[in-house]
């Protein structure tokens, strides 16, 4: 007795199976790639304003008397703005504050001014910083 072998070709249940199975971990992993860009985007994004914001303070204060610096702020921190963003319209940054604290240093201004704002993570939010610092001399 003959088996008759059929010529058409099919998948079995256990390939449609297996193969599904891999799509879906290329799937997960990709869409995790996806959203792993998509947070680091938003930091660099918040990073760049924080840092934008920090320039025009320095700017401010540098364009300020040398002795006005001194009787205002010397070995005063200063952190009266909060919210910075969102006092000049753009709240991209959560819970911001500027901090400038100036200190003499030989006969020359030392001047830092700190931005910190709450970062939102998976779990909540971290707190985040950055600051410049500059030299002030009296002879600028």
């Amino acid at each position: 007795m003959k088996l008759l072998k059929s010529d058409k070709k099919a998948f079995t249940l256990v390939e449609v199976i297996i193969s599904a199975a891999i799509l879906g971990i290329v799937i997960i992993s990709l869409s995790n790639i996806f959203v792993l860009s998509k947070i680091g985007g938003a930091k660099a994004k918040h990073r760049m304003k924080a840092m934008n914001l920090l320039r025009a303070e320095m700017e401010w204060i540098k364009a300020q008397d040398y002795s006005d610096i001194i009787y205002k702020w010397i070995d005063t921190p200063r952190s009266d703005k909060l919210d910075v963003d969102d006092a000049i319209g753009t709240d991209e940054l959560l819970n911001d504050v500027i901090t400038t604290s100036v200190a003499s240093e030989n006969n020359n201004l030392k001047v830092t001014v700190t931005i910190t704002w709450d970062e939102k993570k998976w779990l909540g939010t971290g707190q985040q910083s950055e600051d410049l610092v500059t030299l002030i001399s009296p002879f600028n």
